[in-house]
């Protein structure tokens, strides 16, 4: 399928981050940002949070802020079979798919069950019945890590392809169309990648650590054709094919071309160096441009619409049944639209009634709501008028109190105190949310201080006051003959 619009291609190559995007496509595709960084110490591999905010920062200041995010894989972490099928010519597609994941069974150590497997088979060419198709399967734990890491990044993953696919893209539209497979080079910054092309496809890959630290091109460019020797014997074998006819390394940095110059030398065949023709890749440095490479091969072969294995997006075998399914569920549906038209109509006359009842239900609510907040009003306005009338009416009190006293020649007063201590409260029951009263006590208390000619005069007063019945009356200090002190609290008035 092809698509438009920009495309983030990144890879995790040991401990680098090589990521490169590119925006369009076909001749109008350049690339809109690149980053190729280390990763820190600090950050770990095995916390995929932590790394995909690592990742995200690093996007951001690479000018790759978003968009659909693919992800190369290397071979290494992949299982890769170039599987040829007997009489798979005569094969439909259904067919094709379930020999294809039982000869996966058969031939690999990997638990397909717990994996994720994609395949691209090949057209049939000449008078052959077999037919060949190339199976890749992944763990399903790597595919679940780039999924962390793609996530905490704040991106959706959008593909997880062969890395080697890219560089096959690249080899076999400039030296692998003819009869001798082309071996492909694509040099990362901690592994190098091998990938056989025959006829225009991919038919083989292979991934080669490189050794961390290493500065020198020459001793490099040595390890790697002893790789790429190691490579092209290794298909030979295990496919009976003809040697390798050409190798292409990508890039055209010092160590590119020496590399090339040393594949030629070991391999004795023609050996190029190739630049991926894409807009703005040749105005990074010869080292980044060259480790990109195979990710803008995976671009540009999105580009062309060609097939390639894509582990998040996996090829599924047609549905043998679509056709009967859709036909049985159209038999149901014809049955509910003619038998089922009473059903139908209790339905939406019952779905009315709900929603009558929630309206009303919520009416309800608000007018309970309205009903309490007027009894909080209510209870307010009562509190505030017991305070009120709790206030004492000293005036009142005192020409009472004044009119019980003896003559001013038998018992002068020489001290009268007045003092209140209001209290206000509430009782009621627990059946309704107010149902009870307020009550409220002035708490008035008078205190008269005197002389008396004698014991009968204080007696008296004592008797008027306890007769009068308006006041309590307590005695404070001792009972003596020519003094009073005498305490009075209004009825039903505090301790």
């Amino acid at each position: 399928m092809k698509r438009s619009g920009t495309t983030i291609l990144m890879d995790f190559d040991r401990d680098h981050l090589g990521a490169i995007g590119v925006q369009g496509q076909g001749a109008s595709a350049r690339v809109s940002g690149w980053g190729l960084i280390k990763r820190p110490d600090s950050v770990q591999a095995g916390e995929p949070e932590a790394l995909g905010r690592w990742l995200r920062l690093q996007l951001d200041e690479a000018g790759l802020g978003g968009g659909r995010v693919v992800i190369g894989a290397p071979r290494s972490e992949v299982v890769l079979k170039l599987l040829s099928v007997p009489g798979g010519r005569a094969l439909d597609e259904h067919e094709l798919a379930n020999v294809v994941r039982l000869q996966m069974l058969r031939q690999t150590a990997v638990a397909i069950e717990d994996a994720v497997f994609d395949y691209v088979p090949f057209d049939v060419e000449g008078d052959s019945t077999d037919r060949q198709v190339l199976v890749g399967a992944i763990p399903g734990e790597k595919l679940a890590w780039r999924r962390r890491v793609v996530e905490s990044a704040g991106l959706k993953l959008g593909g997880l392809r062969l890395r080697a696919s890219g560089i096959a893209e690249l080899v076999g539209s400039s030296a692998g169309a003819g009869d001798a497979p082309a071996l492909g080079v694509g040099i990362g910054p901690a592994s190098v990648e091998f990938a056989l092309v025959e006829h225009g496809r991919l038919v083989f890959a292979r991934t080669a650590d490189l050794p961390e630290g290493e500065r020198d091109v020459a001793a490099l460019a040595r390890r790697i054709a002893v790789e790429a020797k190691r490579t092209a014997m290794s298909f030979r074998v295990a496919q009976r094919t003809p040697d390798v006819g050409s190798v292409v390394v990508l890039g055209d940095d010092a160590l590119a071309r020496s590399v090339a110059l040393r594949c030629a030398e070991v391999l004795e065949v023609p050996c190029t160096t190739l630049v991926p023709p894409i807009d703005g890749l040749a105005e990074l440095p010869p080292e980044a441009a060259r480790a990109m490479a195979p990710l803008v091969g995976l671009a540009i072969q999105d580009a062309r619409g060609r097939p390639g294995l894509d582990f998040i997006h996996p090829r599924k075998a047609p549905d043998r049944m679509g056709t009967p399914r859709r036909a049985a569920l159209l038999g149901v549906l014809a049955v509910l639209l003619i038998g089922g038209g009473g059903f139908i109509a209790r339905s939406m006359t019952l779905r009315s009634l709900n929603a009558e009842l929630e309206a009303l239900s919520a009416r309800s609510k608000a007018l309970q709501s309205d009903y309490l907040d007027a009894l909080a009003r209510d209870a307010r306005a009562e509190h505030l008028e017991a305070w009120i009338e709790a206030s004492p009416q000293w005036s009142v009190q005192l020409e009472q109190v004044v009119a019980l006293l003896p003559a001013p020649g038998e018992g002068p007063l020489d001290q009268l105190i007045c003092a209140s201590e209001p209290v206000v409260g509430y009782s009621g029951g627990s059946k309704a949310p107010y149902p009870g009263s307020w009550t409220s006590n002035s708490g008035e208390r008078i205190t008269l201080d005197g002389r008396s000619v004698s014991r009968d005069v204080s007696t008296a007063l004592r008797e008027r006051i306890l007769a009068d019945g308006r006041y309590g009356l307590s005695v404070r200090g001792a009972d003596v003959a020519d003094r009073f002190s005498i305490e009075l609290r209004a009825e039903g008035g505090g301790p």
